[in-house]
């Protein structure tokens, strides 16, 4: 059992570590790599492993974002701010090219300075539909797909064959796989090591990550809860910030779910993958599928709702909007779910998040809600 719970600990260093790598040194980390970049999970990954290139989710740096301010209005996202600033200063000329899905204004905005301010790297943007019950939707996005699957078949001189696309399609839903049964074993990570893992996934890989995370798996099996306060999901954008998690588990709550574009969100719905047919078809009906963030429209899936159906179906106390200030989307959205739950008796906490976080500030509203959500456990 000590051998085993060392493995597991090396294995959860081995996530922990990629996570937290500069990306100056990802190269030297995976020599035989070469990465494209993308800032949103409607970059779609298959396309871009099937062309030879590992995708590589570009995250918020420590630093705050001062060589973005001649580009970017300071009432833009943390991420867009911090991933300009990278770039700017050189910390990102290993990529091979930036993708660019149409979700937010500021992501459209992006790309075009982008393309100024770095004319010689590949820049590709996909325009995915807003409206997702559109009969229109699913015809237009096959086609916006296979676009951009031409434009990566022109970048690196040779077709992407529907071979190779199938063989992506079973890696990244292999990837899928691993992390929804991870997300079913909360109970024995920490939330920072679950969302560390996470991450992982976006950065490592996916052949090395895939054989790494089911040993993971396997081991958890043995392993006791690790919290008994009270239960959290969480909501909101991107969470590259892991100060919020680390106060949750110091103060000996846990994450037993959530609604994030960096957790659940991403490896939510399998794309088809028989091998027959057309491949890209099997990764439209998969966007069409998955659980939309605020920037899509679909009356299929009401936020509100299936967050009262999350917490009741994982047992929460409570739940916490972790808001990444100016992200607009997800702050128009907050409005509406807030009376759902509001009207359903669901306490509910928001944070606003900051690049750099006021900890003291965070710890002392998230120690003031679990006290609340103990009361009422009792």
């Amino acid at each position: 059992m000590l051998l085993d719970d060392r493995r597991m600990e090396s294995t959860l260093s081995t996530f922990i570590t990629a996570g937290e790598l500069p990306y100056r040194s990802w190269s030297e980390r995976y020599p035989d790599r070469q990465a494209m970049g993308y800032l949103c999970t409607y970059a779609p990954e298959e396309v871009i492993h099937a062309a030879g290139f590992t995708p590589l989710r570009l995250r918020t740096g420590p630093e705050l974002p001062t060589r973005a301010e001649a580009h970017l209005q300071s009432f833009t996202c943390a991420l867009c701010r911090s991933v300009l600033h990278q770039a700017l200063r050189g910390d990102l000329a290993f990529l091979c090219g930036l993708i660019f899905p149409h979700t937010c204004d500021t992501l459209q905005v992006l790309a075009d300075i982008w393309r100024e301010n770095f004319p010689d790297l590949f820049v590709a943007t996909v325009v995915q539909p807003l409206n997702l019950d559109s009969p229109s939707a699913r015809p237009y996005l096959m086609t916006e797909l296979e676009r951009f699957r031409r434009s990566l078949a022109e970048l690196c001189g040779r077709p992407i064959g529907d071979d190779s696309l199938w063989s992506s399609i079973r890696l990244h839903n292999e990837t899928r796989r691993l992390l929804s049964r991870l997300d079913k074993q909360r109970a024995h990570l920490t939330a920072r090591d679950f969302y560390a893992v996470v991450e992982a996934s976006m950065v490592m890989p996916k052949e090395q990550f895939n054989p790494l995370a089911a040993e993971l798996i396997e081991f958890l099996g043995e392993q006791a809860p690790r919290h008994k306060g009270p239960r959290l999901v969480l909501s909101g954008p991107v969470l590259d910030d892991l100060t919020v998690l680390d106060i949750i588990d110091d103060l000996g709550a846990g994450v037993v779910g959530d609604d994030l574009c960096t957790g659940s969100r991403y490896f939510d719905q399998l794309a088809v993958e028989t091998g027959d047919g057309d491949p890209i078809e099997a990764l439209a009906d998969r966007y069409l599928k998955r659980r939309p963030c605020p920037a899509k429209h679909s009356l299929h899936c009401r936020r509100g709702e299936y967050l009262l159906e999350l917490i009741e179906k994982r047992q929460a106390d409570g739940l916490v909007f972790t808001l990444q200030k100016f992200c607009d989307p997800h702050a128009f959205e907050y409005a509406i779910v807030k009376e759902t739950l509001d009207a359903a008796g669901v306490p509910h906490l928001l944070l606003e998040l900051e690049h750099t976080p006021a900890v003291g500030q965070l710890r002392t509203r998230l120690e003031a809600f679990l006290e609340m959500l103990q009361v009422r456990r009792t």
